[in-house]
């Protein structure tokens, strides 16, 4: 399925995702001064601020890339 939009309020949320997606994450100080954390598989969790910030699913690669771009002719469409 898809989903527009999901809003959730409490605490001690835990979630998976799989697919393509982006999301806007914000958060809101608990009783211990955290805001909580987000991580990809494998990878150390993130914490996020209270300012909102956006993450990419599948995580972007800002590294070199070993891709060659595919040429498109114009006419071709």
């Amino acid at each position: 399925g898809s989903y527009t939009s999901v809003q959730w309020f409490g605490r001690d949320m835990k979630a998976r995702f799989t697919g393509r997606g982006l999301f806007r994450l914000f958060g809101e100080f608990d009783r211990n001064l955290s805001t909580g954390t987000y991580n990809y598989d494998g990878e150390e969790p993130t914490a996020w601020g209270t300012g909102g910030m956006q993450v990419a699913l599948p995580k972007p690669n800002y590294g070199p890339s070993r891709e060659v771009p595919k040429v498109r002719d114009a006419g071709k469409g």
